[in-house]
């Protein structure tokens, strides 16, 4: 009977053994396992912050109402207010983050200057900053798996892509299927008449700092007159160049025309703001 009693203790004293060794065990696992995850995301989000912030990129699709949003295809997941017009252009990046179900960045709609010695870029702030949210059908694995779904959203490269400039487009345009004239290139062209062109307003900012200057913008007017087309080609900060681009929508123009007929064109126009 004594030596039952001193087996029965010995097989609870393994036993027990036994299943502090299993819980250690798994307690190890899950430990060593959260560290290794945590670095592989650190080193993932390194990797696109190295690639992305402070990088200038065009989004293929026209700016939504408010913040941003994509699937992973690329497909914006809002429309922009239909009766508003378009806006592309250049962003810079100025921050990346990676959750498992998104990717967020944000960035400041700019329009690029050209340095003098045409070597480099700088920029120029347009409106508020943004947000872009694309939404990840599964977590990331790789960069290269984050900067081809990132491809889909933006154009690498602000020179190659459709919309190198800031540019605003009337919902309702037809530039796509309508030929586009130059004055002073395309014979018989005479340019349109103005009909209504009232001066922008100067920003609080820009008056409060006495800011002056001229921004040069290219404008297409349409077979009706209307400018149906705004890209800021040489800007000039503090607000005024959404001040310059939110009159120039309402002008109004007698058609410029061709061989008689009313045809649409693209003029070079400056606009000056001056403090007297």
């Amino acid at each position: 009977m004594q030596a039952d009693r001193v087996n029965a203790e010995e097989l609870t004293s393994v036993v027990h053994y036994d299943a502090v060794m299993k819980t250690l065990l798994a307690v190890l696992l899950l430990t060593s396992a959260v560290p290794v995850a945590l670095a592989d995301n650190a080193s993932l989000k390194d990797e696109l912050k190295k690639q992305y912030e402070k990088r200038v990129l065009v989004p293929r699709s026209p700016l939504q109402e408010h913040e941003q949003e994509f699937d992973s295809a690329g497909q914006p997941l809002k429309s922009p207010p239909p009766k508003k017009w378009k806006i592309y252009g250049p962003v810079v990046i100025t921050k990346i983050n990676i959750a498992p179900d998104r990717l967020h960045l944000e960035g400041l709609r700019i329009a690029l200057v050209r340095a003098l010695d045409q070597k480099g870029f700088s920029y120029v702030q347009l409106g508020k900053p943004l947000e872009f949210r694309i939404r990840l059908d599964h977590p990331l694995s790789t960069a290269a798996e984050g900067q081809e779904i990132l491809d889909r959203v933006f154009f690498p490269d602000p020179e190659t892509s459709d919309h190198p400039r800031p540019e605003y487009s009337r919902p309702e345009s037809s530039m796509p299927v309508e030929h586009i004239y130059h004055v002073k290139k395309d014979k018989g062209v005479v340019a349109p008449k103005p009909v209504y062109t009232p001066d922008p307003d100067y920003s609080t900012e820009a008056r409060n700092k006495k800011y002056q200057g001229t921004i040069t913008l290219n404008v297409v007017i349409d077979k009706a007159g209307k400018v149906s087309r705004i890209s800021i080609t040489n800007p000039l900060g503090m607000g005024l160049d959404e001040q310059a681009v939110e009159k120039l929508e309402t002008w109004r123009f007698q058609p410029a025309t061709r061989d008689g007929e009313s045809v649409a064109v693209e003029l070079s126009v400056e606009v000056s703001f001056h403090l007297y």
